[in-house]
């Protein structure tokens, strides 16, 4: 059984478990696909949206949201960072009465609100107002995906997580792709309000209406959902069973806790994701003014600050398809590789002045 245990958990969860007799796999795969039809098609529209309504600002910008609070200086880079320190610092206090309230009721609750808090800002017109709504809006969205991690645990046995939890984050390259060109059509409205108005109010109100179908889509626990029958369910606990049996015989120091938490590997992933992260959210939100200041004009900045978006949602699809090409690769080699290359093509757009040639590069990125 050992053996058998330890062969399921080295898998992707593309295949068979082999802790399982073959009329239990197919078993599985059917709960497999239950659990996977009621979560991941709306997990993933709503952190797309969440993606949307988070970057959103560049978009306004580009569509005269400077202009119009007639911010100065580095003004509007304070409004779109606010957001994080709330983010950042309500992660946990969120994740804690998710515990308590539910996922179902949760996760759809402060969807929500962020939604309505997104529609806020077609109403701001200060800075001083940008910076709160934006504040506010980081408070509602920092629950959302270490909610989904939680509630990942809670329907997927390791053996078949990682690759729906890969899913679930190429929705935020996914949002990238769509952002410039819905900007771009809701720049089109005639209507009494700023063009960026209708950016924020149209994002934030597909936010709160997909957010509203979750509460009658998402259920709490495999237990007590009624379309999971009893041999999917107990075929999917002896999966759960599986992952605990050399987690709980072991106990640990409070050394061994210290040195896990100052393993140098731990803190050099946590760096390479931090950078990573800065990179990204810094080519979402400045993306469409850093074109337009190439010099294509208001709308065709819009569309094609999407290109990056593109290139980086088909390279994640990639790896998913394919995951043989990170199971024989070495993890620090693709790290070196593909951090390397995005330094190159930072210092190239920094130094070139060519306007196509500086569209490209900006793809790679």
């Amino acid at each position: 059984m050992g053996n058998e245990i330890k062969d399921s958990q080295s898998e992707t969860g593309q295949g068979p478990t082999r802790i399982l007799t073959t009329e239990e796999q197919a078993i599985y795969k059917k709960y497999l696909m239950k659990v996977d039809l009621m979560i991941i098609p709306i997990y993933f529209v709503i952190y797309w949206l969440a993606i949307l309504d988070r970057n959103n600002i560049g978009t306004a910008n580009v569509a005269g949201f400077t202009q119009e609070l007639k911010l100065v200086g580095n003004q509007f880079n304070w409004i779109s960072a606010s957001l994080f320190y709330t983010y950042i610092f309500f992660e946990i206090p969120s994740t804690i009465l998710l515990q308590k309230f539910g996922v179902s009721k949760w996760l759809p609750s402060i969807s929500i609100l962020w939604g309505v808090t997104c529609m806020c800002m077609a109403a701001v017109k200060s800075y001083g107002t940008a910076i709160v709504v934006r504040l506010f809006l980081g408070i509602f969205e920092a629950g959302f995906v270490p909610g989904f991690l939680y509630y990942s645990t809670i329907w997927y046995p390791n053996v078949s997580r990682m690759p729906r939890i890969a899913l679930f984050f190429s929705a935020g390259t996914f949002a990238g792709i769509f952002a410039g060109p819905i900007a771009k059509g809701l720049t089109k409205v005639n209507g009494s309000l700023k063009e960026y108005q209708y950016i924020f109010l149209f994002e934030g109100a597909m936010t709160v209406v997909v957010a509203f179908i979750a509460y009658f889509v998402l259920h709490d626990y495999p237990e007590k959902t009624k379309y999971i029958s009893p041999e999917e369910l107990a075929v999917a606990n002896k999966m759960f069973e599986s992952d605990q049996i050399g987690v709980s015989t072991q106990s640990y120091t409070l050394s061994q806790k210290l040195h896990t938490l100052l393993d140098i590997k731990l803190w050099c992933f946590g760096t390479i994701f931090a950078i990573g992260a800065i990179g990204g959210a810094t080519q979402a939100i400045f993306g469409p003014t850093l074109i337009s200041q190439i010099g294509y004009k208001d709308n065709q900045a819009l569309v094609m600050s999407s290109i990056p978006s593109a290139c980086g949602f088909g390279s994640q699809v990639l790896l998913l398809l394919f995951p043989f090409i990170i199971k024989r690769s070495k993890m620090f080699l693709l790290l070196i590789f593909y951090a390397s290359v995005a330094a190159v093509f930072y210092i190239l757009l920094a130094f070139n002045k060519g306007k196509k040639s500086r569209v490209i590069i900006y793809a790679f990125l």
